[in-house]
């Protein structure tokens, strides 16, 4: 398993619906390929992590590098996983749109790191999900 995690800056030239589509798009992709992980988008910027094999992660990041929808990418962490963080959390991948939704991703994450499951990537996203990521 590998795992690439990414915070960039929207165009300003996307509306609101084109960004619901996108986020949509990419949770319906990443579903059929067995990709995992989450999106989030908020104050026009998006947190991203994604999860699967190294090759398909690479690929897909490597788009997302050159897609002009965004700018500014910063890689948060690029690396390989001892164990998935996302499985054990949903087996899909997630489109975070809701407080609620939120608040349970936050939750899983104390309780991995609780019982020791937490690896470091996993402890590298808390500081940005605690962020007012949604309203």
């Amino acid at each position: 398993m590998y795992s690439i995690a990414y915070i960039s800056r929207a165009s300003e030239a996307l509306t609101d619906y084109e960004i619901h589509e996108m986020m949509l798009s990419s949770e319906r992709r990443n579903n059929l390929f067995g990709i995992k992980g989450m999106l989030l988008f908020k104050d026009g910027n998006f947190l991203q992590v994604l999860e699967g094999t190294q090759k398909q992660i690479q690929e897909l990041y490597d788009k997302i590098c050159a897609d002009s929808r965004h700018s500014n990418i910063y890689e948060i962490f690029h690396t390989e996983l001892r164990s998935p963080i996302f499985k054990e959390y949903n087996s899909k991948f997630n489109l975070i749109t809701s407080s609620f939704e939120l608040a349970s991703l936050k939750m899983f994450f104390k309780r991995q790191k609780r019982y020791g499951a937490f690896n470091t990537s996993a402890e590298e996203l808390e500081p940005f999900l605690g962020m007012n990521w949604l309203t």
